[in-house]
This record gives C-alpha cells, sequence and structure tokens, in this order.
C-alpha cells in the first residue's frame, strides 16, 4: 500500500510512482500519518467531480472520522473546512465580502508596500541569497496578517503557531500538542478585540455577537483562514521563480508583455501544486469509481498535484508553458479545489502570485539560481510541499 508522505521529483511534479498510480490505479488505497486508510485520486475529472459530490462530507469531527495526522488542524470544530452546506454557506457568507475581485483589488497598494519593503531589503543585502527566508516566507506572514486586520503585536504569536499548515510527520501526541496551540491563539485573538474593524476577524467576531455563527465556527474559521493562507503560498512563489528562472525565454517574453503575468501565474499554479493531498472527506453513502466501492464512512483525499499533471486534462503536462490553449484564461483552477469549498481566496492568491514575481523579476531582471535544480533540498515533511530553501543571485 503507498504510504504518505510523497516524494516529490526534482522540478516539483509528480514522482513516476505518482504518474504511475495515476495510470493504473486510479482510486488507489493509501495509508497516510495517523494510521488511517484512504482512498487516493488522482485523475483530474475524477477529482473535480468528487469535490463537487455531495455524497462526500468535509465533516471530519465525528467521532472515528478518518484523519491524515490524527487530531490535526483538519480536525478542528466548526471552522469552514468541516462544515457542509447549508452551515458552510452560513459561515462563508461572513467572509466572502474580503475576497471578491473587488475586495481584493482594495488590498493591491497594501501587498505592493509590503513586496517593494522585502526587496529593498534584499537589494541592500548580499547579493546571493535564499529566495524563501528572504523574500517568500516573511511576506506571507506580513501580507496575510494585514488581510486578516492581524495588529503587529500578534503577529510573533500566530507566526509560531502557524508554522505549517500539517506537518504530515508529526505523531498523534505532537498533532494534538499543535492544533491545541493554534486553537488557543485562534481563541485569545478573537476574544482580545485587537484586530482592524473592517476586517475578516472582525466581522466573525460580529457574526458571532450577533448570533449568526457559532463560537466554535468563530475560531474554527479563524484557524482555518490561517491554515489556508499563510503556508499555502510559500512554496508556490519559490517554484514559481524557479520555474521562470529554469525557461529564459518564457521570463524574457514576460518581461517585456507585463500582460501576461496572470497567464505565467496560471501555469505555475498548474504546474506546482504544492499541497501533496486535499484534505480528506468521508462517504456519506457507498460510491463506487471505476469498479471500486468507497464505503459509506471511508475517506477519500486527492491529489492536485496529479490531477493538474493529467495528460488527459494538460497536453504534454511536463512542459512548462504560460501559452498552454486550455480554452480559459483560469485553467489551473481546480488548483483551488472545487464545489462548496472552492478556495474562498482564489482571486487573492493569483493576485499576490502576480505582484510578487513580477515585482521580483522586474527589480532583479538578472536573477539566477546559484545552485544546480536538481541539487535543490526538497520538504515533503509538511502538507505544502516545497523547496527547504532556493539560494540565487540578484
Amino acid at each position: 500500500m503507498l504510504k504518505m508522505p510523497l516524494p516529490v521529483s526534482p522540478v516539483g511534479g509528480p514522482n513516476e510512482q505518482l504518474e504511475e498510480i495515476r495510470e493504473t490505479a486510479p482510486v488507489c488505497p493509501v495509508r497516510v500519518p495517523s494510521g488511517c486508510e484512504f482512498y487516493m485520486l488522482t485523475r483530474h475529472d475524477d477529482i473535480q467531480a468528487v469535490l463537487r459530490d455531495r455524497r462526500f462530507s468535509r465533516k471530519l469531527t465525528a467521532p472515528g472520522s478518518p484523519s491524515l495526522v490524527g487530531n490535526g488542524v483538519e480536525t478542528v470544530e466548526g471552522g469552514i473546512f468541516n462544515l457542509d452546506p447549508p452551515d458552510h454557506t452560513r459561515v462563508r457568507k461572513v467572509i466572502a465580502p474580503f475576497f471578491t475581485p473587488g475586495g481584493v483589488d482594495r488590498l493591491v497598494p497594501m501587498i505592493q508596500g509590503h513586496v517593494n519593503r522585502q526587496l529593498d531589503r534584499i537589494e541592500t543585502g548580499p547579493p546571493t541569497f535564499d529566495l524563501h527566508t528572504a523574500y517568500a516566507a516573511p511576506l506571507s506572514l506580513e501580507v496575510f496578517c494585514d488581510v486578516m486586520g492581524i495588529r503587529h503585536e500578534w503577529r510573533q504569536a500566530i507566526g509560531t503557531a502557524f508554522q505549517t499548515g500539517v506537518e504530515l510527520r508529526r505523531d498523534h501526541t505532537s498533532a494534538q500538542d499543535a492544533t491545541d496551540r493554534v486553537i488557543e491563539v485562534s481563541r485569545s485573538l478573537a476574544a482580545s478585540g485587537d484586530v482592524a474593524p473592517d476586517g475578516p476577524i472582525a466581522a466573525l467576531t460580529a457574526a458571532h455577537a450577533e448570533g449568526r455563527i457559532s463560537h466554535d465556527e468563530l475560531v474554527g474559521t479563524i484557524v482555518h483562514l490561517f491554515v489556508a493562507s499563510l503556508d499555502p503560498t510559500v512554496g508556490t512563489v519559490t517554484m514559481g521563480a524557479l520555474s521562470l528562472l529554469r525557461h529564459p525565454g518564457q521570463l524574457a517574453e514576460v518581461l517585456r508583455e507585463p500582460a501576461l503575468w496572470p497567464r505565467a501565474v496560471e501555469e505555475v499554479l498548474r504546474f506546482h501544486h504544492d499541497a501533496q493531498v486535499s484534505f480528506p472527506r468521508v462517504a456519506l453513502e457507498d460510491v463506487e469509481i471505476h469498479g471500486v466501492t468507497i464505503r459509506r464512512g471511508e475517506g477519500v483525499i486527492t491529489s492536485m498535484l496529479a490531477g493538474m499533471w493529467d495528460p488527459r486534462r494538460y497536453p504534454d503536462p511536463e512542459r512548462f508553458d504560460f501559452h498552454r490553449d486550455e480554452g480559459d484564461k483560469h485553467f489551473a483552477d481546480l488548483s483551488f479545489g472545487d464545489g462548496p469549498h472552492h478556495c474562498l481566496g482564489a482571486w487573492l492568491a493569483r493576485r499576490y502570485l502576480t505582484i510578487l514575481l513580477r515585482s521580483l523579476f522586474t527589480r532583479f531582471p538578472r536573477l539566477s539560481p546559484a545552485v544546480d535544480w536538481q541539487d535543490i533540498p526538497w520538504d515533503n515533511s509538511i502538507l505544502f510541499a516545497r523547496p527547504a530553501e532556493l539560494w540565487v543571485t540578484r
């Protein structure tokens, strides 16, 4: 039986084993660090169908529900990750206005300001630097704390508590400790009222005071907002930069024609989906897929990376090419999920990645890798797999 965490290919794509499974066992049993067994889906259309299928539930808090790492953040009570409609719809409505295209447009000056200041620091520092620790990681914390309306005195505690969304090598005790820590920080933050009055957390707090959401939904949704925002973008920024460095012709083209940046970001999202698997779903009734019966109560996870490299959907998926003709400018949209749980922050993520990558290469057009890309160390012990470091020279 396949076991997680899964190895990653040197370019950040699916390894040969995952490619083979997609062709020969598209509904594949896999054992995860909690000891639970899931069925893993690896084909694009199967993944999309299950994410839309109401016969699969995201509510993972019932006793005996399968989990990735024991009592990890995916099991936090009340958060939007763990609610099905209509409860999920009710809670999501509270914060959805902050993540519409118009809401995201209002955040652009703030994001650009953080990026410019970080690039100034890099420019006055050593010519060779680690893109992960000097750019991607610090910007994630600063920008998304501002998005949530978090004051500066809380940021160190948040950065420490939410170092990763899910560490796949945790044992049950350490997973529970880590989950308790993020719940406590989120509960304290909500109780303090020490947030910007016009941000998502203030909106959640007001909705709780008005009786529209429960206390568990308030705290759990704060937890899940940080899990979904802080860590996932870090690896995507790093690998997006690496992909463009490995394809200098496309990098030169996008620098000449800045209007192409959204297309380049879309291909980065397709090529480097950093989540090894999705958060689990549980079958509410027996469901048959490709001749395999998933019994009521059994869990399903999806390999988004395998789906985004499925040749049935993307011809020559191993080719990084933002000119690929997929018929839709958002051709990598499945990277944000589908159905009721399609990522609330998809618009924000796209704008954020566009600003960070465009600004980096505009400021440092001669940026080059300081190591051979095949020697880049990977961290696959976390749900959002990424390079442990990426040294470049400006």
